[in-house]
């Protein structure tokens, strides 16, 4: 530094190397921007991401497994459990890191230990790092959700300290069980619920898998609101080709609908195997169901529920709506924190260019409001993949993918 003036003793800092042109800010644009987090084309070398299930898990994060009643949703999810805790391939996918797993049972804690058993059988395994809570909190309550994650940590350092490996995979069975869900068409509740489930994700260093069910079809997808598709990283369905009112279920595929880390599509039909684990007592055979995938078997139902079908009345009135919506009022913004910038509108401006667009026959406007009311949060259900929704301060916002 230099001392410049005779009366007042004056600080000023060297000023170094010449500020870049156009640069407003510090004289040192290159450590101030860093400092910043900012990250220039260079910096880092190309790699190809980390992954607990290669091309199916990531190492942290939220990913959803959903599907249809009867489909084998916890069957599949007990099954991934125990290969990623055994080292053994998931459906023809190579583990990469093996892992501990634990399943928050709301739902069907009785069936876990011989659908558990059931599965390490079949690989032919010893005791695993699978543990699995009966009684689970209410994720929705902030001390509670607080407590479940020690006790997540607690169990992190057992599981290091009986098979010395960590915790990965945390499974909730199923979602609107574990956190008590008021509105699953509710965005503003599917936003603060991923936000929760992200906070699992991030302070135990795990993946947290919510069980979902699907929506009347397999075409439908994740059930409720879009913002659970939305605000998660994986996808995994589990489909399958159901007779309703016989209860019957016949071709059963297991598809990555959703990655923001690789490839989507099918990845192998499966079938249901029932395993004898021992005799009750009326000496019949009492055991639990494994998964057997099909690797070389083609996925149909994945391709057949891929096929567009013809819009309806009330998918047709949301695109109007939204369109109309956007060409009005529409803004340029940033979305999911650092995400990209898109044009985004409010979902209230939708919701009210809705109304005008969808009919509904005459009676009274109460009735006829609320039809419009239901017939809009279908149609947002049912548009899948083709809008994202998001909440901040400013209200709610929607834009196309």
């Amino acid at each position: 530094m230099s001392y410049r003036g005779d009366d007042a003793l004056a600080v000023v800092l060297d000023e170094g190397p010449a500020p870049a042109p156009g640069w407003a800010g510090s004289a040192r644009p290159d450590i101030e921007v860093r400092e910043h987090g900012f990250k220039f084309d260079g910096d880092e070398t190309v790699r190809p991401p980390d992954w607990l299930v290669k091309e199916v898990l990531p190492p942290a994060g939220i990913a959803f497994l959903g599907g249809q009643s009867g489909a084998g949703k916890t069957f599949v999810a007990v099954h991934l459990g125990a290969c990623l805790a055994s080292g053994c391939d998931f459906f023809g996918k190579r583990i990469r890191e093996v892992g501990g797993v634990a399943i928050l049972a709301a739902e069907g804690a009785g069936t876990m230990v011989p659908r558990i058993s059931a599965a390490r059988d079949e690989l032919a395994q010893r005791n695993l790092p699978i543990a699995y809570l009966g009684e689970v909190p209410n994720l929705s309550n902030d001390f509670e959700r607080a407590a479940l994650i020690e006790r997540l940590k607690l169990l992190d350092a057992e599981m290091r300290r009986r098979f010395s490996i960590p915790l990965r995979l945390v499974i909730a069975d199923t979602l609107a069980a574990t956190f008590d869900l008021l509105d699953e068409d509710d965005n503003s509740e599917a936003a603060r619920t991923i936000r929760h489930l992200k906070a699992i994700s991030d302070q135990t260093s795990t993946v947290v898998m919510p069980v979902h069910h699907f929506g009347k079809s397999a075409g439908t997808g994740l059930r409720g609101a879009s913002g659970w598709r939305a605000g998660c990283d994986i996808v995994l369905s589990v489909i399958a080709e159901r007779n309703e009112l016989a209860g019957s279920v016949g071709k059963r595929e297991l598809v990555l609908s959703k990655s923001r880390f690789g490839p989507e599509g099918p990845i192998a039909p499966f079938q249901l195997r029932f395993v004898p684990l021992m005799k009750d007592d009326d000496g019949e055979d009492f055991g639990a169901c494994v998964v057997e995938p099909q690797l070389n078997v083609a996925c149909s139902l994945a391709s057949s529920a891929a096929r567009q079908k013809p819009e309806g009345k009330g998918l047709k009135a949301l695109r109007q709506a939204f369109n109309s919506a956007l060409s009005d009022f529409g803004v340029e913004r940033h979305v999911r924190g650092d995400g990209p910038r898109v044009k985004a509108v409010r979902m209230d401006l939708v919701r009210s260019e809705f109304s005008k667009h969808y009919p509904v026959g005459d009676g009274d406007a109460a009735k006829r409001a609320d039809a419009k009311r239901q017939a809009f949060k279908r149609a947002l259900r049912d548009a899948g993949a083709t809008f994202a929704v998001e909440e901040d301060d400013g209200g709610e916002w929607i834009w196309a993918l």
